[in-house]
């Protein structure tokens, strides 16, 4: 995320980046209507995915597990499919959004 250069966040300039960041898994099941479900795990918490894939394109919505949770993330991720090989990015943030991550994901068939 790029503020604009005039634009001062105070809450956000607080991040070290220390939280919410570090390894996790993500798995996916898409059936043959491209309709996507799947779990994530780790260091963004515990989520829920939901989404499509039409004509290449992985969308899917993440939903945390516990909304109340403090490290609850919400976001989506957003990828290309090909030969069995999903390569994209997930952009979540927490419940006042003002932590804010993104990373790139490469998820591979099993």
């Amino acid at each position: 995320m790029v503020l604009p250069p005039k634009v001062k966040d105070a809450a956000r300039q607080k991040d070290d980046g220390k939280q919410a960041t570090g390894a996790g898994t993500v798995t996916l099941t898409i059936e043959a209507s491209g309709e996507l479900k799947g779990t994530a795990k780790g260091a963004l918490g515990d989520a829920t995915l939901v989404g499509k894939v039409e004509d290449g394109m992985v969308r899917a919505s993440v939903f945390p597990d516990d909304p109340r949770a403090p490290n609850a993330m919400t976001g989506i991720l957003v990828g290309k499919l090909k030969e069995n090989v999903i390569q994209g990015e997930i952009r979540v943030t927490g419940p006042d959004a003002l932590l804010v991550r993104e990373s790139p994901v490469e998820l591979k068939k099993k």
